[in-house]
């Protein structure tokens, strides 16, 4: 899709379906990024959002729950492949209300700029912040924690 094409859609077109959908349901783009987690042992993804500059304005994020091993491995892998990203994306701890430690997945750079620049980024070049996502369910979906998990599962399906 043309840069015009993603901009007018995500002016237009995607705080319709915003309006339409319930609010626990999972933004298409950031789904795979979001079920690839949730996939990983003791991974709980709270919250999401693919990044919208209309409608509910919001910069793209994962908000999770993971033992700190998960968090350490992906933040790892996004510096060290961060040449494959069009923008840095970083994994910041918080405190939930249960003083329980969560994580955030996000690109700071959207994060500081989706509501002067939302246009601009989440519109216009949506095309590098959907590949940046795809990019992101491709390291998850390597993720030395994933592979554990796809052992442990043809494990089960061998036994008798």
């Amino acid at each position: 899709m043309s840069p015009l094409k993603h901009l007018l859609h995500e002016i237009f077109t995607a705080p319709k379906i915003q309006r339409l959908q319930p609010y626990t349901t999972i933004d298409p783009l950031i789904k795979p990024l979001v079920d690839s987690l949730s996939l990983i042992e003791d991974v709980t993804t709270i919250a999401s959002c693919q990044g919208h500059c209309a409608g509910r304005i919001e910069a793209p994020y994962v908000y999770f729950q993971a033992p700190l091993a998960v968090a350490e491995d992906l933040i790892k892998q996004c510096r060290e492949q961060r040449a494959k990203f069009h923008t840095s994306w970083e994994v910041h701890g918080l405190f939930n209300e249960k003083f329980q430690l969560t994580y955030s997945l996000h690109a700071p750079v959207y994060t500081a700029n989706y509501i002067n620049q939302g246009c601009w980024l989440l519109g216009w070049h949506r095309s590098r912040v959907n590949q940046d996502l795809a990019t992101l369910t491709e390291i998850v979906n390597v993720s030395p924690f994933k592979k554990f998990e796809d052992e442990i599962s043809r494990q089960h399906q061998e036994k008798p």
